[in-house]
C-alpha cells in the first residue's frame, strides 16, 4: 500500500544490534518515472535514509545491504510521486520481492514473505476504513456548518474506530510471534473495565487510574523492532504529556515510569533519554525546566547515561544549574539589583504578600509592547498593598544607560525599576529569553513563571486562587 512520505531526517547515529542474516529485497516498479529509489526505516519519530538505489530500465531495484538489518518497518521512497511503500523485515525472512504498479497502488504483489502478505492485507483494510472515516468526517463538517445534528454520524465514526481496533486485535491473536502482531497489538488501547461504583467521580477516577496503570500493557518493550515501529514515540509522549497530569511532579513520575520500562531495551532507553532531554531543553512550556533538571540529576549525573562524554555532561549541567535557582515550587535564590540612583534592592528583603519580577530588554520589541501591561498591573495592585512589582533590566556595561532612558521616556519612572551594570544576578539566574515574568509568594517561593507577560493579571489571579 502506498502512503504519503513527509520527510527524511537523520536524528543521531546508532548502531544495529546483531542479527543472523542479511536481507535481499527486490522491487519492481511499473508506471513510475523516477530513476532512483530511497531505502529507509523509521526510528522513533524520524524517517532515516539508509541507501539510494538506481532503477534498471525494467524498473527493477535490488536492495542488498552490507549490514544486517534489525526487525522493523522499512520503506522504499519513489521520488517522482513523493510516495513510499512500507515493508517489514522480521529477522527471519531474508529473500523477498515486491511488485508495485503506481496505477494500482493498492494492489502491491508480495512474493516470498508471509509476514508482508499479512501486513499489506492489514494496510489495505486500514486504507478502506480511512476512506470511510474521511467521508463521514466530511458529512459531519457539512452538517455542523449548517447547524444540523450529526449524532448518527458520530456513532458511525465510533463504529469505524471499533472495527479497526477489533481487526488489529484479531490479527494479533491469530498470528502470535509475528512482527505484524507486535505492531498491531502495540497500537491497541487498554480496555478499561466497568467499575461498580455509584459515585460518578469515583468511577471516572477508577477508570483513569486503570487506563494509566495499564497503558503499556499491549507493548513488548523488549522487542528489537520497538524503535522501528510506528507507535512507540507517539505512545511515550502521549503518556507523559496527556495521560499524566500536566504538573512537573506528576510528569517526573511518568518519565521515570517510562524509563524504567525501557531498561529492557537499551536502544530505546538511550533514544528516549536523549529525546526527552532535547525536548525539555527548549523550555517552551511552564515547568519544563524542572523536567530538564530532573533528567540531568536522575539519569545523566548518576551514570545512567554512560555514553555521554564529559564535554556534553558539562554542557547539560551548565543549563541545569542555571535553572535550579528559579524552579517552580522552590524558594527563589536571593539576588540584588539596583535602582537608577544606585541604591540596592535585595529580593528577600522585600516584604509583600506577592512579588512579581519582570525581566526585560530595552531593545526587545515584545518587552516594549508588554511594559505598559506591567505598569497597569503595578498601579492597580500595588495600591492595594498586596503586590510589589520589580522590573529588572537585562542590559549591562555600556548599554546599561539605555534602561533608564527607556524608563524615563515612557513614563515608567514611578515603578520599582532596577538593573545591574555588572549583571551580577546572572551568576545565579541566567535568563536569556525576554520578556520574562515570575510570580513569588510572601516567602519568595516561585508559584508561576514561563507565561506570556501579556496575561500577567489573569495568570496572577488564577495563581493566587489555586
Amino acid at each position: 500500500m502506498l502512503v504519503r512520505f513527509f520527510s527524511i531526517v537523520l536524528f543521531f547515529s546508532f548502531s544495529w544490534v546483531s542479527y543472523s542474516q542479511n536481507v535481499s529485497v527486490e522491487f519492481t516498479f511499473y508506471n513510475d518515472k523516477s530513476d532512483s529509489v530511497v531505502i529507509g526505516t523509521v526510528f522513533g519519530s524520524r524517517q532515516v535514509s539508509l541507501d539510494t538505489l538506481i532503477k534498471s530500465s525494467e524498473g527493477k531495484v535490488l536492495w542488498q545491504p552490507s549490514e544486517v538489518m534489525p526487525p522493523g518497518i522499512y520503506f522504499a521512497w519513489l521520488k517522482s510521486d513523493n510516495t513510499f511503500i512500507q515493508i517489514l523485515i522480521n529477522g527471519e525472512e531474508t529473500r523477498m520481492s515486491f511488485e508495485v504498479d503506481l496505477h494500482k497502488p493498492k494492489e502491491i504483489i508480495v512474493n516470498k514473505s508471509s509476514e508482508n502478505e499479512l501486513f499489506h492485507k492489514y494496510l489495505r483494510f486500514l486504507g478502506e476504513q480511512q476512506q470511510m472515516k474521511d467521508s463521514v468526517i466530511q458529512q459531519i463538517n457539512i452538517l455542523s456548518e449548517n447547524g444540523e445534528k450529526h449524532d448518527h454520524l458520530d456513532i458511525e465514526l465510533e463504529n469505524i474506530r471499533r472495527n479497526v481496533a477489533e481487526y488489529q486485535k484479531n490479527v494479533a491473536e491469530a498470528n502470535p510471534g509475528t512482527l505484524t502482531a507486535f505492531l498491531l497489538k502495540g497500537n491497541l488501547e487498554p480496555e478499561v473495565p466497568e467499575f461498580d461504583l455509584e459515585d460518578d467521580t469515583e468511577r471516572q477516577a477508577a477508570g483513569y487510574y486503570y487506563y494509566r496503570d495499564h497503558y503499556f500493557d499491549n507493548i513488548d518493550m523488549s522487542h528489537p523492532a520497538l524503535m522501528r515501529s510506528s507507535f512507540i514515540h507517539t505512545k511515550v509522549n502521549d503518556y507523559i504529556h496527556n495521560v499524566s497530569y500536566l504538573h512537573p511532579d506528576s510528569m517526573k513520575v511518568a518519565i521515570d515510569t517510562v524509563m524504567k520500562k525501557l531498561e529492557v531495551n537499551p536502544e530505546a532507553y538511550r533514544y528516549f533519554l536523549a529525546d526527552l532531554l532535547n525536548n525539555y531543553s527548549r523550555l517552551s512550556i511552564a515547568g519544563q525546566d524542572a523536567l530538564y533538571v530532573h533528567l540531568v540529576d536522575r539519569y545523566f549525573n548518576t551514570g545512567k547515561a554512560p555514553w555521554t562524554d564529559q564535554t556534553s555532561l558539562i554542557k547539560i549541567n551548565r543549563l541545569a544549574d542555571s535553572l535550579r535557582p528559579s524552579l517552580l515550587g522552590n524558594i527563589m535564590a536571593d539576588f540584588t539589583t539596583y535602582r537608577p540612583d544606585g541604591s540596592p534592592v535585595r529580593l528577600h528583603d522585600i516584604e509583600a504578600e506577592y512579588t512579581v519580577l519582570f525581566f526585560w530588554d530595552p531593545t526587545c520589541a515584545h518587552c516594549k509592547k508588554v511594559f505598559p501591561v506591567v505598569r497597569e498591573f503595578n498601579d492597580k495592585y500595588r495600591e492595594e498593598g498586596k503586590v510589589e512589582v520589580i522590573t529588572i533590566c537585562s542590559k549591562g556595561g555600556e548599554r546599561y544607560p539605555r534602561c533608564w532612558e527607556y524608563i524615563n521616556d515612557n513614563g515608567f519612572g514611578h515603578m520599582l525599576n532596577t538593573g545591574d551594570e555588572f549583571q551580577r544576578y546572572n551568576e545565579i539566574h541566567r535568563f536569556t529569553k525576554f520578556p520574562k515574568a515570575v510570580i513569588l509568594d510572601k516567602n519568595k517561593k516561585v508559584i508561576s513563571k514561563d507565561f506570556n507577560p501579556d496575561r500577567l493579571e489573569s495568570i496572577f489571579l488564577k495563581t493566587i486562587r489555586a
